[in-house]
């Protein structure tokens, strides 16, 4: 398996894409992993507590820490939307315009762009996977992270042919948030693709 990292400071990952790589079947996968003022993942994620909500009418996750932090995360395109510092300070920005119809891409947190990255190649802007509904898998027994997953359909194929799951992972500490976005080619051929965390 290969691995990319995009690597961000004091709270703000930098916008970096992935370059397009080609993985074939066999349960390769390419993981891009956006680390917010963290270093040292050794010991890193507290325990949360996870509750379903909705934000601005739309089905969410809720993880709660210990230390009074939290983050919200859409099942929406599996977009994390909010997150809190113990502090109580706002770290991610959602648009005031940003729609909420369980449709359309929304405007803020941190979509996830994936197969294509902006209008480079023949698919919707940013690909399709931040308009698709995610399936809430819970906490990771090995990590303790909050797992999201999204697996190929009759409607992605149709618009990307090609047999894949994608797994969204999001951890949290004292001052720091882990989200790492893993893509698994579960067919048998290559295929090429982009992905970033693309912060606001």
């Amino acid at each position: 398996a290969g691995a990319l990292f995009l690597r961000g400071s004091e709270g703000y990952p930098r916008r970096s894409p992935v370059r397009n790589r080609r993985r074939r079947g066999g349960n390769e996968a390419l993981s891009v992993q956006c680390q917010f003022r963290a270093r040292n993942f050794a010991a890193y994620n507290s325990p949360m507590d996870i509750s379903p909500i909705e934000f601005r009418g739309q089905p969410a996750l809720r993880a709660a820490g210990a230390d009074g932090s939290a983050f919200t995360v859409a099942l929406h395109g599996a977009q994390l939307l909010s997150w809190t510092t113990a502090d109580g300070t706002e770290r991610l920005y959602v648009s005031f315009s940003a729609v909420f119809d369980g449709q359309a891409a929304i405007r803020g947190g941190v979509p996830i762009c994936c197969p294509q990255f902006n209008q480079r190649g023949m698919l919707p802007k940013h690909g399709f996977m931040r308009n698709l509904p995610w399936e809430n898998r819970g906490i990771d027994a090995t990590s303790g992270e909050l797992t999201l997953r999204l697996r190929d359909s009759e409607a992605t194929r149709r618009l990307w042919p090609h047999a894949f799951e994608a797994r969204l992972q999001i951890g949290m500490a004292a001052g720091r948030l882990r989200t790492a976005l893993t893509l698994l080619n579960t067919g048998h051929g290559p295929f090429s693709f982009a992905a970033a965390l693309h912060t606001y």
